[in-house]
């Protein structure tokens, strides 16, 4: 068992907590019924008198003081007592229980005051004797939470008026209150006339106008209707004197208004300001198909694209305040979500071997872009190879057949060979052959000549060979595509066909010395007529110079 001293203390301690403990229940019971009742008169002011502007900030003003009054008289000493273990000291507890209780008086007080010097051992027993005379004196029954109850009745009253209003008309306090809290709006009695605001929704995007529409309602139509912002008037127009507009142009942030006419205010409104998402840039990488050996490119803000076929477009786009994007193409009639990268970054590859038109559309959770950025892509195909050949043949020997020409294609030839079968008896006795004829591969246009040694066919009379030429190009996209020249056939000719080539061949060579032995003696039958003319002119005159 502690000490007397110690046992004071404790008591005392128990004192304290009830004696704060009391003072926050009558602060909270006080407070309650003041601003309670503050608020009841406040709105039911402010219900019938339509209060001004100043006068409803009064009121707060009013409000805020009276709170901080409750606070600074009840409630600050017992939150410094709990929090800060700030509060009443012995001495502090010994007078205000001596005050209280007659049998006490004084003597707890000078228990205390006489405790903290130092004293004999005779003065301690004395003081204790004299604490023993106070043992069954409860400390605590000097706080008696019960008092408070006389404040109850001020704060039932206002609290059954307040709960009566908001079963009989709620809007006294409602309305009211947010009239009260919104000090600065212009409020005015119930206006002969309603104004409907014909928008959807008052959601503006950032940066663009917003047209604002309403409609005029009621007995009464104003002749004008205003849009007040900020204490400022302006002037709604409109085809009718029902149905008006107000533009507000270029809007960037949130704007609270009112509407205004003949001395009434509409409740107020606001216009909330969303973003758009943009495109902030475009890059588009090309990766082309390896066959053309060509290096990829990235172009930077160009959506209308000319690649070759197969190519591979990758778009990279930077976008803001956007948190999705689609690509759609028109020759599938697809929308495809571009894949979202970074902060506001979004992706998409795709190979293209046909020509196509595409859109690229952003949205957030607000709205979309305003307009659909639409572009193009054409193709370039792939062409097929060019060729032209000529030939000369042996028509003597039949030993050999001479091939050249020129071949050329838009990105590279692969490869050139010559086809052939040989015919016998009008049939194919040896199946279709072909001859690899070297060319460069590296060249789009070249020429090529090779000869072609018949003889090593080993023909016989009567026989046939059919040939053509045929290039191939390197189109790794489609495959190798190829053009081939039209047929040709060589005939070995028999011995009666021999024959009369021969006989052909005499007649015609005879035709010709004969043709030829013509024009010499006609040649000279002139040179002897223009020898006669000469012999009887001693000088020549240019007309004789030029025979």
């Amino acid at each position: 068992m502690g000490s007397w001293k110690d046992r004071i203390d404790s008591r005392l301690a128990s004192f304290r907590k009830k004696y704060y403990f009391n003072l926050f229940v009558r602060g909270v019971a006080v407070s309650l019924s003041l601003m309670l009742g503050y608020f009841l008169f406040a709105v039911v002011s402010e219900y019938f008198l339509w209060l001004s502007s100043w006068a409803r900030f009064f009121i707060i003003a009013v409000f805020l003081g009276l709170i901080i009054f409750c606070v600074s008289k009840y409630f600050l000493k017992p939150l410094q007592y709990w929090f800060l273990k700030r509060g009443l000291s012995n001495e502090e507890s010994a007078k205000i229980i001596g005050g209280k209780l007659h049998t006490v008086d004084d003597r707890l007080l000078n228990i205390i005051q006489l405790s903290s010097l130092q004293t004999s051992a005779l003065t301690e027993a004395s003081l204790q004797q004299k604490f023993n005379t106070l043992q069954n004196v409860s400390f605590e029954a000097v706080v008696d939470i019960k008092e408070n109850k006389k404040y109850l009745p001020y704060l039932i009253i206002p609290a059954v008026i307040f709960i009566g209003l908001l079963i009989g008309n709620q809007k006294i306090i409602t309305s009211s209150a947010e009239r009260i809290v919104n000090y600065q709006q212009q409020y005015s009695p119930q206006a002969p006339f309603q104004f409907e605001v014909l928008n959807n929704n008052l959601k503006g995007f950032y940066g663009e106008d917003f047209i604002l529409k309403i409609k005029m309602e009621g007995e009464s139509i104003p002749e004008d209707v205003f849009v007040s912002i900020q204490n400022q008037n302006f002037k709604m127009v409109g085809a009718s004197s029902k149905e008006l507009v107000y533009t507000f142009e270029k809007i960037q942030q949130d704007l609270d208004f009112q509407f205004y006419a003949s001395g009434f205010y509409s409740e107020p409104y606001k216009i909330t300001i969303i973003t758009r998402p943009e495109l902030s840039s475009l890059k588009v990488n090309l990766n082309f198909p390896a066959y053309l050996g060509k290096r990829g490119e990235e172009i930077e803000n160009a959506g209308n694209l000319e690649v070759p076929e197969g190519t591979k477009i990758t778009w990279r786009l930077q976008t803001s305040n956007a948190t999705k994007s689609i690509i759609g193409f028109r020759s599938t009639g697809t929308e495809i979500p571009m894949q979202h990268f970074e902060d506001q970054g979004f992706t998409h590859s795709q190979n293209f071997q046909n020509p196509d038109q595409y859109w690229i559309t952003l949205s957030n959770e607000e709205s979309e872009n305003k307009d659909k950025i639409n572009y193009s892509i054409s193709v370039i195909k792939d062409q097929y190879p060019e060729l032209v050949v000529s030939q000369m043949r042996d028509s003597v020997l039949y030993k050999n057949v001479f091939l050249g020409g020129t071949i050329s294609d838009d990105h590279g030839l692969s490869q050139l060979k010559l086809n052939y079968e040989i015919i016998k008896g009008g049939k194919n006795s040896t199946g279709n052959k072909s001859v690899v004829i070297p060319i460069n591969r590296k060249i789009n246009r070249q020429e090529f000549v090779y000869q072609w040694a018949i003889d090593s066919l080993r023909l016989e009379l009567n026989d046939q060979v059919s040939y053509s030429v045929q290039v191939w190009d390197n189109d790794g996209v489609n495959g190798s595509k190829s053009t081939k020249s039209a047929n040709y056939i060589f005939h070995i000719p028999n011995q009666a066909e021999m024959k009369n080539e021969i006989a052909k061949s005499e007649s015609k060579t005879e035709t010709e010395i004969s043709e030829g032995l013509q024009k010499a003696k006609t040649l000279q039958d002139q040179i002897e007529e223009a020898q006669k003319k000469l012999k009887g002119k001693q000088t020549l005159d240019w007309q004789d110079k030029a025979m």
